[in-house]
């Protein structure tokens, strides 16, 4: 049986162990909210971007016609690229799990429709679901650091894929933030650009202009 003065220390050791994991805690509550933050806070300019590109491709009609707008029909998508988007932990419910699912069921669903399909993926979850199963282009420690300069770089990159001929669609499968418990999963075709029909039928559409301040 343990001494007095070994339960004292016992007790010491668990308040001691209390105080750092409510550190840790307040730490990640507030790592969290700024991230919460930042999201919230870029949507209005995510959306208005959407409704710029609306506009435009509403407005030019058969007049003007770019690769990237430019729809394609079914027959033309033969080579497709998805890209599956997961974070690079665990330990955060089914966060990944419902990605991977998706990606699961949309190479299921669509393996025999194309002539190519192919998978990469940002974030080492998703990465490591699949490696034996689906080989894809793994974009390594993208998410750590994330900025400007790596998703222009991404961005670039699958640009130039779509261009060049190499793919004649691109999507992404990601889980889209609505609040700290609850996300949407998402599959979102990136190019060839499709604009959001509610995009083209604000005041904006409407006016033809939008106005930008700093």
């Amino acid at each position: 049986m343990a001494s007095a003065k070994d339960l004292r220390k016992r007790i010491s050791s668990v308040k001691n162990t209390q105080q750092i994991t409510k550190a840790m805690k307040m730490v990640s509550a507030a790592k969290l909210r700024r991230a919460q933050e930042n999201v919230v806070a870029l949507r209005p300019y995510a959306k208005e971007i959407a409704g710029v590109i609306g506009t435009i491709s509403k407005a030019a009609g058969t007049d003007f016609s770019h690769p990237l707008l430019t729809p394609k029909t079914e027959a033309e998508v033969q080579n497709v690229l998805v890209i599956v988007v997961t974070s690079d932990r665990g330990l955060c419910g089914g966060f990944n799990a419902t990605v991977i699912k998706t990606a699961q069921r949309y190479v299921k669903a669509n393996a025999q429709k194309y002539k190519k399909l192919d998978l990469a993926f940002v974030g080492k979850k998703g990465y490591e679901f699949f490696k034996n199963k689906k080989e894809g282009k793994y974009y390594q420690n993208f998410l750590v650091g994330l900025n400007l300069k790596k998703s222009t770089g991404l961005a670039e990159e699958l640009i130039k894929s779509y261009l060049d001929g190499e793919y004649d669609e691109i999507k992404f499968i990601y889980n889209e933030f609505k609040s700290a418990i609850s996300q949407k999963i998402t599959v979102e075709t990136l190019l060839p650009v499709r604009a959001p029909e509610e995009s083209v039928s604000g005041s904006n559409a409407e006016m033809g202009l939008t106005i930008y301040e700093p």
